[in-house]
C-alpha cells in the first residue's frame, strides 16, 4: 500500500467515525424535537402500546437524517481537518511530497456517497415516511376517541375560530349564542362503541369555562371524516337546555328545556388537521409530475421549490467540504476545538442564508434557486484561488 492509499484509508476511517457520532447526536436531537411537537399524540401512542411510540420514532428518522447527515458531516469535517492542522499532520504530509490536491481528494470523495444518501433521504425516503408518520398519527387520534370515552367517560374538544358549531339550523334557532363564544366542548357517554354512543351529555363552554348549553341524547351515530379531521354525531332523542343568563348555566335564570326527536344535520367537531395534501410529504416522482403538469401555478412553483431545495441540501456535503477544508486548516492551527465552532457557524450560516433567500425570493418566478445560493457561496475559495493564479 503506497502513501496515497494510506492517506485515503486513514482519512476515510477518521471521517467515518467522527461523522457517525455527529450524525447520531443530531438525529437524536432532531427526532426528539419533531416528536415534541405532538405531545398529546405521544401520550396516546404510549398508552396504546410501546410499539406505536417506536413506530412513530422510526417513521420520523429518515426526515431527521436528511438534515442530520449534511450538518453532521460539516461538523465532523471541521473538527477532523482542524485536528490535522493543529497536530501538524498536514504540514508533515506536504513535506513528504503530498500536494494539497492529493491531500484533500479523499475528503471530497468521501462526501459523494453522503450526497447520494442525503438525496435519497430528502427526495424520497424522508417525505414518504413523514407522510406515513402523519397518517399513523391521525389513526392513533381517531382510534383513541372511543377508548378514552370508555375509560374516562368524557372527551374534551377545543374549538377554533374555523368551527361554526351553530351553523346547524336546529341549534341556531334554539340558542342566541354565536360560534366564536364557545371555547371548548365536552362530550360524555355511558356506552361508547365504535359507531354508536349511548346516553350522551354534551356541554358547550365559553371562554370563561362557563357552560352555555347542555345537550342530552339517548343515542348518537358516530361517523368520522378522517380526510378532513371531522367527527360527526347524529343525535337522536335529544333534550337540551341553553343558558339564558350571562352568569352561565348554573346562574340564577329561568330554565328552558327543549326536546327533539333528532336533528336533521349532525353535530360536527374538528378534532385533527385531517389529511390535507402537503407537498413536503410527496415522493420524488409524483412531485416532479406536479412541478411539470400541475394546473395550479402556485402549486407548480412550490413543487419546483421543494425539489430544488432538496437537491441543494443533498449536494451540500460536497459544496461545504470545499469551503471547510481551507478555513478549518487555518483556524485549527491554534486550537482544534475552534474549528468545531467554525463548523457550527457555517451550518447556521448555510441554513440562515437559504432561509433568508427563500423568503426574499418567495414571490419571484426563480424562487426555487434560493437554496442554491449557500452552495454557490461555498465555491468562494475556489473562485478566489483561481483569480490569484490568473
Amino acid at each position: 500500500m503506497n502513501s496515497s492509499e494510506i492517506v485515503k484509508f486513514n482519512t476515510w476511517k477518521e471521517l467515518s467515525k467522527t461523522t457517525s457520532i455527529c450524525v447520531l447526536l443530531l438525529t437524536v436531537i432532531l427526532v426528539f424535537g419533531n416528536l415534541s411537537k405532538y405531545e398529546s399524540v405521544l401520550l396516546i401512542a404510549f398508552e396504546h402500546s410501546p410499539f406505536a411510540l417506536f413506530k412513530l420514532t422510526l417513521l420520523i428518522i429518515p426526515y431527521a437524517l436528511s438534515i442530520a447527515i449534511p450538518f453532521g458531516y460539516s461538523l465532523a469535517l471541521s473538527f477532523v481537518v482542524g485536528k490535522w492542522s493543529n497536530f501538524r499532520e498536514i504540514d508533515a504530509l506536504r513535506c513528504l511530497g503530498q500536494s494539497p490536491y492529493q491531500l484533500f481528494l479523499p475528503v471530497l470523495t468521501f462526501s459523494f456517497p453522503l450526497c447520494l444518501l442525503v438525496l435519497f433521504a430528502s427526495l424520497q425516503w424522508g417525505p414518504t415516511n413523514r407522510n406515513k408518520f402523519d397518517e399513523y398519527r391521525e389513526n392513533l387520534v381517531w382510534e383513541n376517541i372511543s377508548s378514552v370515552m370508555e375509560e374516562s367517560g368524557e372527551i374534551s374538544i377545543p374549538i377554533g375560530k374555523e368551527q361554526d358549531l351553530f351553523s346547524n339550523s336546529a341549534l341556531d334557532s334554539l340558542t342566541s349564542l354565536k360560534g366564536e363564544e364557545i371555547e371548548r366542548v365536552t362530550i360524555s357517554a355511558q356506552v361508547a362503541g365504535k359507531n354508536i354512543w349511548k346516553y350522551l351529555r354534551i356541554c358547550f363552554h365559553n371562554k370563561g369555562d362557563q357552560i352555555q348549553l347542555v345537550v342530552n341524547a339517548q343515542k348518537a351515530e358516530v361517523s368520522r371524516l378522517i380526510s378532513q379531521g371531522i367527527l360527526n354525531l347524529k343525535l337522536m332523542d335529544i333534550d337540551f337546555e341553553p343558558s339564558m343568563s350571562e352568569k352561565g348555566f348554573f346562574g340564577e335564570q329561568d330554565s328552558l328545556y327543549v326536546s327533539v326527536r333528532e336533528l336533521k344535520e349532525p353535530l360536527s367537531f374538528k378534532i385533527s388537521q385531517g389529511k390535507k395534501q402537503n407537498l413536503k410529504r410527496v415522493g420524488f416522482l409524483p412531485l416532479c409530475d406536479l412541478a411539470n403538469s400541475s394546473p395550479d401555478k402556485k402549486e407548480k412553483r412550490m413543487a419546483k421549490g421543494i425539489i430544488s431545495k432538496n437537491l441543494a441540501l443533498g449536494l451540500s456535503p460536497a459544496f461545504v467540504a470545499i469551503l471547510i477544508i481551507p478555513l478549518a486548516t487555518r483556524v485549527g492551527k491554534k486550537d482544534a476545538t475552534q474549528s468545531l465552532f467554525l463548523g457550527i457557524i457555517l451550518c447556521v450560516g448555510y441554513f440562515s442564508t437559504g432561509t433568508i433567500a427563500q423568503n426574499l425570493l418567495s414571490d419571484s418566478s426563480h424562487s426555487y434557486f434560493s437554496w442554491w445560493l449557500p452552495n454557490l457561496f461555498c465555491l468562494i475559495p475556489v473562485i478566489w484561488r483561481s483569480r490569484m493564479i490568473l
